[in-house]
This record gives structure tokens, C-alpha cells and sequence, in this order.
């Protein structure tokens, strides 16, 4: 018996503690779960164990798969966007990094009633510096070369469909449309985005040079 009184027991734990360095060098890390809360409420989206996508929904206790993860590893990406109307998914893949924030990457969209996947493209070509849903529905809204685009319905059989174009102004360097540049990017938005659609999604505002722009 030591002077405290303690007596050391036998099946003291005898395994490695954890120290700082452990903390410090990332090794262990906590384990998170990501949702995403879907406009109802009362169901949210996250990808399993195995890379798969599933909606739970609350109200009834039940879950259902909306995507497996074929398609993530076929493209080699985790990086996706569901539409409101879980019609469609929209794949960003083959990236190039920009900024903390923002990348150059191509897309493709995932129909979930055909389980198939088709190569999106617009006006200027494959490659894109942002691509998102609208709030409702299935529209988008993309960047290319700086101007911003408006595609209403995506309709993945008829990808024909011409976007319409919302700005003509976009130049490398000087004018962003619907993107920031690095400075707004790192130090005012913290986003590779700098647009918001209303509620209802059929309005939408995006920054343009510091000067903020209503578009219908």
C-alpha cells in the first residue's frame, strides 16, 4: 500500500493511453454523421456505411435508398447534390481545386427512377465553375467563363434544352458573375458561390463586383 492508500488493482487497464500527440497528428478523429434536412421536414438524406444515399423519413420510421454507391465510385467522387424533388442527382467529378472553396469540375446527373447517369454540359463547353439546384423543383443554375446561366426543368431525356443565359459581362480577373473572387471567396462569403434563390426558387440574386443584382 502505497502513502495515499491506494492499492494498484490487477486488471488495471493496461492498453496505451491516448496522449497529445495522438489529438495532434489527426489519427483519431470523431466520428460524424452529415444529414441533409429535406424542404418537408420530415425526412433528411445521408449516405451510409457503404456510400450509398438514403432518405429517412421521421414520420414513419422507414428508410429508403435513393442512390447506391456505384456511381460515386465509377466517377471517383464523393461530391454530390440532390434536387428537392429527389428526382435527380448532379455529380461533380474530374475537379480541379481553385480556392479553399471553389474548384473547376465537370458534371454528370444521376436520374434515380432510371438509375442511369448521363455527362452534363452547357452553352461553353464541360467544364464549370459552379452548378446548383434550385430551392424547389429540378432547375439549375450554373457559371461558365464568368456569366451565369439559368437552366428551368432540367429535363434529363431531352438534354438538348437550352440554358438561358442571365449575364454577358463575365471576364477572367475583372468581372465575376454569381462567383466571388478570392478575396470575397476567403474573407467575406466563405463559399464558391455568391447567388441565393428566393424561397419558392423563382428568384434569385447574385454579387457582381460588389454591387448586388435582382434576377427573375
Amino acid at each position: 500500500m502505497n502513502p495515499r492508500g491506494y492499492t494498484k488493482k490487477e486488471d488495471e487497464d493496461k492498453r496505451d493511453k491516448f496522449s497529445f500527440d495522438d489529438f495532434m497528428n489527426g489519427e483519431y478523429k470523431v466520428r460524424q454523421f452529415h444529414a441533409k434536412w429535406m424542404s418537408d421536414g420530415d425526412s433528411f438524406l445521408y449516405k451510409n456505411e457503404d456510400g450509398a444515399v438514403m432518405e429517412f423519413n421521421c414520420t414513419t420510421n422507414s428508410t429508403e435508398m435513393l442512390m447506391d454507391n456505384t456511381t460515386f465510385r465509377e466517377l471517383n467522387t464523393g461530391d454530390w447534390q440532390i434536387s428537392e424533388d429527389r428526382m435527380y442527382v448532379l455529380l461533380a467529378h474530374d475537379m480541379t481545386k481553385l480556392y479553399r472553396h471553389s474548384k473547376f469540375a465537370q458534371y454528370s446527373v444521376y436520374s434515380i427512377k432510371d438509375r442511369t447517369r448521363k455527362k452534363f454540359e452547357g452553352p461553353e463547353g464541360p467544364i464549370f465553375r459552379y452548378i446548383g439546384w434550385s430551392p424547389t423543383g429540378h432547375s439549375l443554375v450554373f457559371v461558365q467563363n464568368n456569366n451565369l446561366y439559368y437552366l428551368e426543368d432540367y429535363d434529363y431525356h431531352n438534354t438538348k434544352k437550352q440554358a438561358k443565359q442571365i449575364t454577358f459581362d463575365g471576364a477572367q480577373g475583372e468581372i465575376f458573375n454569381g462567383i466571388p473572387d478570392w478575396i470575397y471567396e476567403e474573407e467575406v462569403l466563405g463559399s464558391d458561390h455568391a447567388l441565393w434563390w428566393s424561397t419558392k426558387g423563382k428568384q434569385g440574386k447574385k454579387i457582381q463586383d460588389s454591387r448586388l443584382k435582382l434576377l427573375i
